[in-house]
C-alpha cells in the first residue's frame, strides 16, 4: 500500500503483463467497472472477465483502452457487454508500476429485478 493505493509493482519477468484477479464474484451482465488508478507506462488498461458457465476465460472476453502515464489519480469506466453472470474478473494493466486506489462494479441489467448494491473493492 502506498497513498492510499495498492502498489502493482511491475518485473521483467516473463511475457504476461501485469493484472489483479478477483474471484467469488456475483454480478449479472451487461456490467459497467469504475476504476481509479495512475500508470507509470502508458500503455492499455482493461478488464477479462468469466461467467459462472465457463471454466476459463475467454480470449473474446476483454475490454481494452488506452492510458497515459502520470503522477496524478486518473478515474475510468468500462463497460462490459455480457448476458452472464460475472464471478472472476481480471484487471489487466500496462507495464511498468501501476497504483490501484478503487474497482467499482456495477451490473446494468434490468432483468434481475431491482438494481443490485455495486461490487467495490477499495484499497
Amino acid at each position: 500500500m502506498q497513498d492510499g493505493a495498492l502498489r502493482v509493482a511491475a518485473t521483467d519477468a516473463g511475457r504476461q503483463k501485469p493484472f489483479v484477479a478477483f474471484s467469488g464474484l456475483k454480478v449479472a451482465g451487461p456490467a459497467t467497472a469504475e476504476v481509479q488508478f495512475r500508470v507509470a507506462r502508458a500503455g492499455q488498461l482493461g478488464l477479462a472477465w468469466r461467467l459462472a458457465s465457463q471454466k476459463d476465460f475467454a480470449k473474446e472476453q476483454v475490454v481494452l483502452r488506452d492510458v497515459t502515464a502520470g503522477d496524478e489519480f486518473q478515474s475510468m469506466r468500462l463497460e462490459i457487454p455480457t448476458s452472464g453472470n460475472i464471478i472472476h474478473l481480471r484487471l489487466l494493466l500496462p507495464g511498468g508500476d501501476s497504483d490501484l486506489r478503487s474497482l467499482t462494479l456495477s451490473s446494468s441489467s434490468t432483468s434481475t429485478g431491482p438494481a443490485a448494491e455495486p461490487w467495490r473493492a477499495k484499497f
